[in-house]
């Protein structure tokens, strides 16, 4: 399903791209109500629906990709790495987030604090990992196309 709503998008995007973008930040603010609600229920006991985790995800991300269509079109260096990176983050979050979810069921955390603290020490995880072992390597090259020199913060970096 989500591959055939890819490709309708795809087949679309003059009319479908614009449309995201105008409704992206309505799109992410009730994704992370419905995210919201999904989590506070489990907090509560109460049986959840699985669509509406389902619904939450189509709706984040239609608008993931309509806030950077509207807002980061154009070339940016911090949206450059973040972007260079995300294959790698795919490919290593999954253990690094079912570790971050049992500490944070042990150490009891309500399921929003869980969420939040497992999302920012995966992505703080990942994409120092990302800076400090792979960018600059073969496997940068493997997973971009290219590497980056590996340079200290703020120096430009070019790819080779």
């Amino acid at each position: 399903m989500t591959f055939l709503i890819g490709a309708v998008v795809y087949i679309g995007r003059e009319r479908l791209l614009p449309l995201l973008a105008r409704r992206s930040i309505a799109y992410v603010s009730i994704g992370l109500g419905f995210f919201a609600l999904f989590f506070v229920s489990q907090d509560w006991g109460v049986p959840q629906n699985p669509w509406l985790y389902s619904f939450a995800v189509w709706l984040l991300s239609a608008g993931v990709i309509g806030l950077f269509l509207r807002f980061a079109s154009g070339e940016n260096r911090f949206v450059r790495f973040l972007s260079d990176g995300s294959y790698w983050l795919y490919l290593i979050h999954l253990p690094l987030v079912f570790f971050f979810l049992v500490i944070g069921s042990e150490a009891k955390l309500s399921a929003i604090a869980n969420v939040t603290m497992t999302t920012l020490a995966t992505l703080v995880i990942a994409y120092a990992s990302y800076k400090l072992f792979v960018r600059s390597t073969f496997i940068g090259a493997l997973l971009n196309g290219r590497r980056y020199p590996f340079t200290a913060k703020g120096e430009p970096s070019t790819p080779q």
